[in-house]
């Protein structure tokens, strides 16, 4: 049983804390950083109190290109 209230798991951010950080430097001012990761969301904070946000960049669907690819193989059959 947990100890947790009810709807709390334990693996939010508040309670679980990043999935993984690193040293980096900050983009805008060059000041060592420090990035964070939670699930798909990452961020870097400096020591001169920058903070950036990052989106997780997707690679190309797979189920999308198959279904364009799908939908002209269709398309040039029924040409005939």
């Amino acid at each position: 049983m947990s100890n947790y209230p009810p709807g709390v798991t334990g693996n939010e951010f508040a309670i679980a804390g990043p999935d993984r950080d690193w040293e980096t430097v900050c983009e805008e001012c060059g000041a060592p950083a420090i990035g964070e990761s939670f699930g798909f969301d990452w961020w870097t904070d400096c020591e001169n109190g920058h903070h950036h946000d990052y989106e997780y960049e997707y690679g190309p669907d797979p189920d999308r290109e198959y279904e364009e690819l799908k939908a002209r193989e269709e398309d040039v059959g029924q040409d005939d």
